[in-house]
């Protein structure tokens, strides 16, 4: 009866520290998906003022065309 008993002693123990090991990695997991989301959202946002300054520029450059072609106009 003790050596049964030892053995359920043993197998709650290793079972309760199994858990713990699970219930860190998953507070890992979770750290580490935040991060990740707050990376992407970094991403996007940088994605979005990138294109907004691209596109600024270009009509910038646009505009530039458009006056030294009527600039360069009477000359042709």
């Amino acid at each position: 009866m003790k050596k049964v008993f030892a053995i359920i002693a043993i197998t709650g123990i290793l079972t309760a520290c199994n858990n713990e090991k699970k219930t860190e990695e998953s507070k890992m997991d979770e750290k580490m998906e935040e991060k990740m989301d707050g990376m992407k959202d970094n991403m996007d946002k940088m994605k979005d003022t990138m294109s907004q300054k691209m596109d600024e520029k270009m009509d910038e450059m646009k505009d530039t065309m458009k006056m030294k072609m009527e600039e360069n106009k009477p000359k042709m």
